[in-house]
């Protein structure tokens, strides 16, 4: 009887320190609402992340949530429907954070600018001296797509008129049926049709100078889940860069997921690297926020200027390799 006694009471024993091993170990799990599921940069770059096991590596359990634009994407983080953003404007961050909205960059996504913008191969307009009076389209306001609108327009130096015009697929279809006159876009959108000739480049976003080297998107997340989770956001963030180091340094394996996702010619998909740099990608730092700031204020995200002690607190990096 005592010997019985013994042996369940070391049985007891084994599975609640096995429990609590199993606690102690237990996955972060994290939402992540993602800014377009085919971009290179966002999307792709999340679910080889994922599959290669970069997250499973930081003990993370990973909810993809792709969206399109960062208004609405930062809006699911503050009514708590997601943890984090990954891909989402600098311009919606400042200016919903200028508005009282408690959210912080915790990284950079994207910096330079891998944009461009096209015309039907048929169109009058070759070049950006050719805008003066046509229409331009644009995401969201406070996109990165809006952001590179407006710096395009700067930088043409004619009166070129902005149109909101939805995201990528619809402008594409919008130019090709004449709706508008230019759209923009990123790989891998319209590279097909480029290839075929039923569209032509009229500029590039690396060729306007103050987008080359600006932090043109960023990774955000609540202040709260910040302060409460900052471990598991670096964690999340480091992840990400290795991944897209992998994605580099195994390209082929890489254009193949990029391929399959958009369901295009691995040959179209290998243009992709025309566009981004690793240097491209890097989480940190933030370029020319200044610049971002000032736009953020010229066209009215925001209602005054952000005083030095409000720009500290926006940004808080949470993983400087």
């Amino acid at each position: 009887m005592i010997f019985l006694r013994y042996v369940k009471l070391y049985s007891l024993v084994s599975v609640f320190c096995a429990s609590i091993a199993m606690t102690a170990h237990a996955a972060d799990k994290l939402r992540v609402a993602v800014a377009h599921k085919g971009l290179w940069d966002t999307g792709v770059a999340m679910i080889i992340a994922e599959r290669q096991g970069f997250f499973a590596k930081e003990n993370l359990d990973i909810q993809l949530r792709y969206m399109v634009n960062a208004p609405e994407i930062i809006q699911t983080m503050i009514v708590g429907e997601n943890d984090v953003a990954i891909g989402v404007g600098a311009l919606a961050v400042i200016g919903a954070y200028g508005k009282g909205v408690p959210v912080r960059i915790i990284s950079a996504e994207m910096t330079g600018n891998e944009y461009y913008w096209y015309a039907k191969t048929s169109s009058p307009i070759n070049s950006l001296k050719d805008l003066k009076g046509r229409t331009l389209g644009h995401n969201s306001p406070g996109t990165a797509a809006h952001l590179s609108a407006l710096a395009l327009k700067s930088h043409s130096g004619v009166d070129v008129k902005l149109v909101m015009s939805g995201g990528m697929p619809d402008n594409l279809t919008q130019v090709l049926s004449g709706q508008i006159d230019v759209g923009y876009g990123l790989p891998p959108t319209g590279l097909d049709k480029l290839q075929k000739g039923e569209i032509k480049v009229i500029a590039l976003g690396s060729e306007i100078p103050a987008l080359r080297d600006l932090t043109l998107r960023v990774n955000a997340a609540t202040a709260d889940y910040l302060s409460a989770k900052r471990d598991v956001l670096t964690k999340l963030i480091r992840a990400r860069t290795n991944a897209i180091r992998w994605m580099y340094e195994n390209r082929n394996e890489s254009i193949k997921v990029f391929a399959e996702i958009n369901n295009i010619d691995e040959g179209v998909a290998r243009q992709v690297f025309k566009f981004y740099t690793l240097e491209n990608l890097a989480p940190a730092p933030i370029k020319n926020l200044d610049w971002n700031l000032r736009e953020a204020e010229k066209y009215q995200f925001v209602s005054k200027p952000l005083t030095p002690a409000q720009v500290k607190t926006l940004v808080d990096l949470v993983y400087v390799p």
